[in-house]
């Protein structure tokens, strides 16, 4: 059986009612890419193949933050932290 539908917000939405028994596995297919942009293909390598947040990790060789002071950053010593603080919460006003 197919059946035409729209991909809003992650979900496909049929554009006619259909009968399907719950947890019916479907296959889907883009018929014309939204706003001219190509679909996505899983199965790419490079920028949009998709991975696990580990994968990213190891690829990025992300390490595992330890304590605070791995966050910790050092301040210029050529500019002031009073006068940061100062334009800061200006900037919030």
């Amino acid at each position: 059986m197919d059946f035409r539908g729209i991909f809003d917000h992650g979900i496909i939405r049929p554009t006619e009612p259909i009968s399907l028994p719950q947890g019916t596995e479907v296959d889907c297919r883009a018929v014309s890419p939204a706003n001219g942009v190509k679909p996505v293909d899983a199965t790419a390598d490079g920028f949009w193949a998709r991975k696990s947040i580990e994968e990213l990790a190891r690829e990025q060789q992300v390490t595992p933050i330890r304590s605070l002071d791995d966050l910790r950053g050092d301040w210029p010593a050529d500019e002031s932290i009073d006068d940061f603080i100062h334009s800061f919460r200006e900037d919030r006003r």
